[in-house]
């Protein structure tokens, strides 16, 4: 599945970051976060990222918690930079950003 960042979301990013997102369904990459939040959505969490420069891909949960938020990881990295720890995950979804119709 891909997704750009929604219209909603501010402008000034979508200026100087126009990214999308391609999920890869039950996967995790292994590597140290740089920041991990509390969202609502696929999308709350691909803000994060676009917000911050260093962020390259995100590790989603794939069930809620009781408050009904995600946990969102940050990662500085990507699949095909740590491909020895890109794994298979039954709690996870992997975002990685690719531009304009290459992968970063």
């Amino acid at each position: 599945m891909v997704f750009p960042p929604s219209e909603d979301t501010c402008s000034t990013l979508h200026t100087v970051r126009k990214q999308v997102f391609v999920k890869d369904e039950f996967h995790y990459l292994n590597v140290g976060g740089i920041g991990t939040f509390d969202v609502y959505d696929a999308l709350g969490c691909a803000f994060e990222c676009i917000s911050n420069p260093s962020c390259f891909s995100v590790n989603l949960a794939i069930s809620k918690e009781l408050d009904g938020k995600l946990w969102c990881k940050l990662l500085s990295s990507d699949k095909y930079r740590n491909s020895t720890e890109y794994q298979e995950n039954m709690t996870s979804h992997h975002f990685f950003i690719m531009v304009r119709g290459t992968f970063l």
